[in-house]
This record gives structure tokens, C-alpha cells and sequence, in this order.
């Protein structure tokens, strides 16, 4: 059993010392640490001059100054980061608008070309073109993209009705 070489008291026990005299290792870890305590009873305590405090101070009130900066920086850099996703989001909602009121618009002018192509319209075909000159009323007094798709939507679905309905049925009269 060797004697525990963190510990600095000056007192041990009886088996500890009986172990000194037969143990060369513990006796020298017994002498330095002995020599160690002794040293640093003698030792003064230095005291820097006042002019080395205040410069720590400085430095020490600088770096909380940049690490005032850097939080700074971190939040604009967040706020742009924010700000680009925001912007690219709306580009690209705006450009899937776009060219969903270009498909509808396609649409409906093929159905208008097909149904330019028949002479005569029918009686329930004209009522289904004074429902869609409604609906291009209301196109002309809707700002929103959303809302010009949906009224683009009903009009298409019109229309269509309007193509199967080309010929008429047999007991309707031609205008």
C-alpha cells in the first residue's frame, strides 16, 4: 500500500509512517511535497500595478463590445437570410400563378376556336354564353390571380358544355 500522494497534511497515520521507512518512492513524494509547502509559505504575494488592472479592464470592456457586434451581425444576417427565402417564395408562387392563368387561358381560347367554328348557336347555348359574358364581367373587376383562375376555371367548364351541346338536341330550333 503506497500512501495517497494528493494529500497535504502534515499528520499520518501509524501505518503510513511505518511504511516511510521501508518505501523509497513514498518517502521522496513525502519530501517534495513537504519541500512544496514550505516554498510557497515563504513566497510573497506580488500585487501588479494599478496601470496593468486598468488595461485588463479595457480589454475585457472591448471584447464585450464585439461580442455586441457579432449578435448584431448574427441578427442582420438572420434578418437577410429571412428576407431572401421571403422573396424567392414569392417569385416562385408568383410564377406558378402566371403559368397556371396561361394554361386556362389557352384553354379557353381553343374552346372559343371550336366553338367560332359552328354557325348557328343554339337556344341553350346562348344561355350558356350570357352566363360566361357574367363571368368576363366579373374578370374584368378582379385584381387577384387566384381569383381570375377560378372565374377562368367556371368559364372553361361552360364552355365545354357549350361544345357538347354543338348540335342541339332534336327538338331544339337554331337562332
Amino acid at each position: 500500500m503506497h500512501i495517497i500522494n494528493n494529500r497535504l497534511e502534515d499528520r499520518l497515520t501509524s501505518a503510513e509512517q511505518e511504511h516511510l521507512k521501508f518505501c523509497e518512492q513514498c518517502t521522496f513524494e513525502q519530501q517534495a511535497i513537504n519541500q512544496l509547502k514550505c516554498s510557497v509559505e515563504e513566497m510573497k504575494l506580488l500585487h501588479p500595478p494599478e496601470s496593468d488592472w486598468l488595461a485588463i479592464q479595457q480589454h475585457l470592456a472591448k471584447k464585450k463590445q464585439v461580442k455586441r457586434t457579432s449578435f448584431m451581425q448574427f441578427f442582420i444576417s438572420a434578418a437577410a437570410s429571412v428576407s431572401f427565402i421571403a422573396i424567392g417564395w414569392l417569385t416562385w408562387d408568383n410564377y406558378q400563378l402566371q403559368g397556371q392563368l396561361e394554361h386556362v387561358l389557352y384553354v379557353n381560347q381553343t374552346l372559343e376556336l371550336q366553338l367560332m367554328q359552328n354557325g348557328t348557336p343554339t337556344f341553350n347555348q346562348i344561355q350558356l354564353l350570357s352566363k360566361i359574358r357574367r363571368i368576363d364581367f366579373q374578370l374584368f373587376d378582379t385584381t387577384t390571380s387566384l381569383q381570375k383562375i377560378s372565374l377562368l376555371k367556371q368559364r372553361q367548364k361552360l364552355m365545354a358544355e357549350m361544345i357538347t351541346n354543338k348540335k342541339g338536341k332534336h327538338y331544339e330550333y337554331n337562332i
